[in-house]
């Protein structure tokens, strides 16, 4: 099971937080599709507008997982989590679609 699905239906673009039983709580790779999304539909003029919702239901995104927390050893890692954050968000707000 995928934890972000992305789908078109008519000039709309749905992505989907994929983890109900974690309520949604993203993970690196879950920040990283939604960049990667924010590029895709961006230039793309068949796109009217982006959904971006949770599965199940109980919460949209509970944040960030913090088992991933655990991989970190040093401050330098979370000053580059910030950094990683702060990028993912600009892409979301730099997407032109409503």
């Amino acid at each position: 099971v995928m934890d972000i699905l992305h789908e078109t239906r008519g000039a709309i673009a749905w992505t989907t937080l994929n983890r109900p039983q974690a309520r949604n709580a993203m993970t690196f790779a879950m920040y990283e599709g939604l960049v990667e999304q924010a590029q895709r539909i961006g230039p793309d003029p068949a796109i009217r507008a982006w959904v971006i919702t949770g599965a199940g239901g109980k919460a949209f995104a509970a944040g960030t997982d913090i088992g991933q927390f655990t991989e970190f050893k040093t401050g330098q890692d979370a000053l580059d989590y910030e950094v990683r954050i702060d990028r993912v968000l600009t892409a979301i707000e730099d997407c032109p679609k409503p």
